[in-house]
């Protein structure tokens, strides 16, 4: 077995990028006065919204893997800081950005490519398209891995 410098280890540098990425992103959404976990919330809830799907909060309750009183914690606190607003239709509310919460996802956008910038610093055009090309190749693989377990299981 060839022994691999822990600086050279892909799952470390790959674990490491992932943190450096989740670390930035809750301080540029703290910049903005939202904590990180709000953030991904709300840009859940705008996708969804883009896409023409009204979100609830078992949503986002079943999306990000949170207890209801987690989330009705999240969503008090981004309604009360005009981040959020909730919509009754018939039998269900939905959620939906506020002002504030418009604002704060147009800055999210910005940072956004700011971090793509950063990320992608001293590539070319063609390096780029091989990184993306690389990280695809990689998701698929586990996508392939899980589809071949789940068969496997049944």
């Amino acid at each position: 077995m060839t022994y691999i410098k822990k600086d050279d280890d892909i799952l470390f540098l790959i674990r490491t990028l992932n943190k450096q990425l989740y670390l930035d992103f809750n301080k540029r959404s703290e910049e903005l006065g939202i904590t990180g976990p709000q953030a991904r919330i709300l840009l859940f809830i705008h996708h969804r919204d883009e896409i023409g799907e009204k979100v609830r909060q078992v949503d986002i309750e079943k999306n990000f893997n949170l207890s209801k009183s987690t989330v009705s914690g999240f969503m008090k606190r981004m309604e009360k800081n005009g981040i959020i607003k909730r919509i009754n239709e018939k039998t269900s509310t939905y959620l939906m950005p506020d002002e504030r919460g418009k604002t704060i996802i147009d800055n999210l956008a910005e940072n956004r490519n700011m971090v793509v910038n950063k990320l992608l610093k001293g590539l070319n055009n063609e390096q780029k398209i091989e990184f993306m090309e690389y990280i695809k190749k990689a998701l698929k693989n586990f996508e392939e891995t899980e589809e071949e377990t789940h068969v496997a299981e049944h």
